[in-house]
């Protein structure tokens, strides 16, 4: 466990710093030298991420996750942002419509 409560394992065995965790998946980085970091994005089973171009795709590698290489803590607190933006709309549960007032029985409608 790191001190933020989660790690994540990388394919080559590294461990990544978890940042943060959603309903859609969860988002990590570490460090690859020098200023250069890798943010990694695995998401939860049926979870439909959509990432720009630069971004290695589960179907890449063939692996569950999402990468990118940053450079710079600037790039790299952005790109984590940017990330969190995506899996908090993707973790937002669709509210089902609201029945009609007519639907209501009539003895627990408010009168």
């Amino acid at each position: 466990m790191t001190k933020n409560g989660f790690s994540l394992t990388g394919t080559t065995g590294s461990t990544f710093t978890g940042v943060q965790a959603f309903k859609a998946g969860k988002i990590g980085y570490r460090n690859i030298g020098g200023d250069q970091y890798r943010v990694r994005v695995e998401p939860n089973n049926g979870s439909k991420l959509s990432f720009d171009s630069s971004w290695k795709t589960p179907n890449t590698d063939g692996l569950n996750r999402y990468s990118v290489v940053v450079s710079g803590v600037d790039s790299l607190v952005q790109t984590v942002a940017a990330a969190s933006r995506v899996l908090a709309a993707a973790s937002i549960v669709e509210v089902p419509e609201v029945p009609a007032v007519a639907a209501i029985p009539a003895h627990l409608a408010i009168q």
